[in-house]
């Protein structure tokens, strides 16, 4: 009997090693030509769905193209007029940051900005003035690369959208990044810098304006030292404004005896 049952044993197992489940892992077939013809089609949502067939070490700068190719056009369709929110995130989601080969393509970036920023103006459209809208720009802004481009176009959306006093967070966000310093002379900055430094000094959009003011001086001084003069009282504008007004020597006389004593309250 035991024999019998050792016999049967090997049987099985001789049975299931010829069996198809126990030899490799069938491939998709899907190839780099089969891609490459499907961009010549100008099948974007098809040759996105197909692209991580191709295996990890045969992903090359030729695959890295095709992803490029189909973001691109998958994407340029959502510049159309019409259409949703949700439907330009999800594109959007789609691409990026599932491919992280996009984030060295400018053409990408371009289009991830315009079609993002049209996503979330819809989105405040739709009604979204509870705060989601805001914190989720907020969130995409971050994306690494953060570009000076894209913050400074959800600066001004917040701004319009939501409330001026938020869009230094924005601002903030591109100041350092390449070409940043264009956002110092931008010709809102200035207005939305003032309300943001019109908040109590712990709160993160006067913490932003009050690091604006610094970075950018040179071109913000004249505005944040003029309202100095119209503004009453020591309140919170002269406690966020006054300590770089006094360290830059920005203002005289009555002006600077009442930012002192601002400083000093």
């Amino acid at each position: 009997m035991l024999y019998f049952r050792l016999f049967v044993a090997a049987f099985l197992l001789q049975i299931a090693a010829a069996s198809p489940a126990a030899a490799e892992p069938k491939q998709s077939g899907t190839s780099i030509e089969d891609l490459d013809a499907l961009a010549a089609a100008q099948s974007w949502a098809e040759l996105h769905d197909r692209l991580m067939d191709i295996s990890p070490a045969s992903r090359n700068a030729h695959w890295n193209s095709l992803v490029e190719q189909a973001a691109l056009g998958e994407l340029a369709a959502q510049t159309a007029p019409g259409g949703s929110a949700a439907d330009r995130f999800a594109a959007l989601e789609r691409y990026y940051p599932k491919f992280p080969s996009l984030a060295k393509s400018a053409k990408f970036l371009a289009l991830r900005t315009s079609v993002g920023l049209a996503a979330f103006e819809r989105c405040f459209d739709e009604g979204g003035h509870d705060g989601k809208c805001r914190n989720d720009l907020e969130r995409f802004v971050h994306g690494a690369p953060v570009t000076a481009e894209l913050a400074l176009g959800a600066a001004h959306l917040i701004g319009v959208k939501f409330n001026h006093q938020a869009a230094p967070l924005f601002y903030a966000l591109g100041i350092d990044a390449p070409g940043g310093q264009a956002i110092c002379t931008d010709s809102e900055l200035q207005y939305d810098l003032i309300r943001a430094l019109e908040l109590p000094a712990d709160y993160s959009e006067a913490k932003e304006a009050r690091t604006l003011t610094e970075k950018c001086w040179d071109t913000v001084k004249p505005a944040v030292a003029a309202n100095v003069a119209k503004t009453a009282g020591e309140g919170y504008y002269m406690k966020n404004a006054c300590p770089a007004l006094i360290q830059h020597n920005a203002l005289k006389g009555l002006l600077e005896k009442r930012c002192q004593l601002a400083i000093k309250q």
